[in-house]
């Protein structure tokens, strides 16, 4: 035998020369990459370190080590006599889940400060390391210097004792729209608009939708809307001033000279729509612009 070799053997077999026994619990915890018998016993022989008994499992996980197996490896250094082993060993890896949300949220801690105004953070997808090797860690979003491009994708480092044991990723877009008026609650088909049903948000306004509430208070919907639905043109109207049968005050200029007479509308109409009404004086149908007060302007039209 090479004298080396001999010597290790001898180095090896030392701490058994006494015959002592080594109790092998039926469950160990192992922080490295790989299982030794040195970790299966507690002040285990140095030597014992050298007995590779696999790889170790993924953090968070466990593997079974037959109890035929470990007495096999431990031949290498004589110790299958000297093992109390009653089974199998299950072995187990300290470690951590990474936290969707969590991630999520270290984004935003780190990137909402640089958005400008009028910008939202909006997040398209998630990805998420395997479990890691460490309990407690700290999640550390890396973000590039300067203006922030959109669509981006975003690292975020994991990080156990300053060094980095895993890593996530963020897809996001950020939203540089106009600011646009959006309802607070949920409004039917033919409510009235109150000041109180709407507000300004920034970053979401596309090419339609209104940005002053002035534009959109005391109109009616069209169709019902949803809280937080952007109310556009095609969804407002004006209130109608006159429904029809209402009685109107019917006034034509002819010349320098005002007439005034009562009439009764024939259609529904706000201020500055075109409606037609009857003079109930004549019975003769006139279309007229209905004005303030039940006003119809009559500027020519008839029959």
């Amino acid at each position: 035998m090479n004298p080396i070799a001999l010597t290790l053997v001898l180095t090896l077999a030392l701490p058994l020369a006494g015959h002592a026994r080594y109790l092998v619990a039926s469950h160990v915890s192992v922080a490295g990459e790989r299982v030794t018998l040195a970790d299966l016993v507690p002040d285990a022989p140095a030597g014992w370190q050298q007995v590779a008994l696999g790889r170790s499992p993924r953090p968070g996980d466990e593997r079974v080590l037959a109890r035929e197996w470990v007495l096999q490896r431990a031949q290498q250094v004589g110790a299958e006599d000297v093992l109390e082993l009653g089974g199998d060993v299950v072995v187990s890896r300290p470690g951590g889940v990474v936290d969707r949300e969590a991630v999520i949220a270290a984004v935003e801690q780190a990137l909402l400060p640089r958005l400008h105004p009028g910008e939202n953070l909006r997040i398209d997808a998630v990805g998420l390391p395997n479990p890691v090797a460490a309990e407690e860690f700290d999640l550390v979003a890396r973000l590039p210097d300067g203006e922030l491009p959109s669509p981006a994708t975003l690292w975020v480092d994991v990080e156990a004792g300053g060094k980095r044991v895993g890593r996530a990723w963020v897809r996001l877009e950020i939203a540089r729209g106009r600011p646009v008026l959006v309802l607070t609650r949920h409004v039917r088909r033919g409510d009235v608009i109150a000041a109180e049903d709407v507000e300004v948000r920034s970053g979401q306004g596309g090419s339609g939708g209104y940005a002053d509430p002035s534009q959109v208070v005391g109109k009616q919907l069209v169709r019902s809307l949803r809280a937080g639905s952007a109310p556009g043109p095609r969804d407002l109207e004006a209130v109608p001033l006159v429904d029809r049968g209402d009685l109107v005050r019917v006034v034509a200029r002819v010349g320098g000279v005002l007439a005034s007479t009562m009439g009764k509308s024939l259609e529904t109409g706000g201020v500055g729509d075109l409606v037609r009404v009857e003079n109930l004086q004549s019975g003769r149908q006139l279309i007229g612009v209905l004005q303030e007060g039940g006003v119809v302007e009559i500027a020519g039209y008839g029959r």
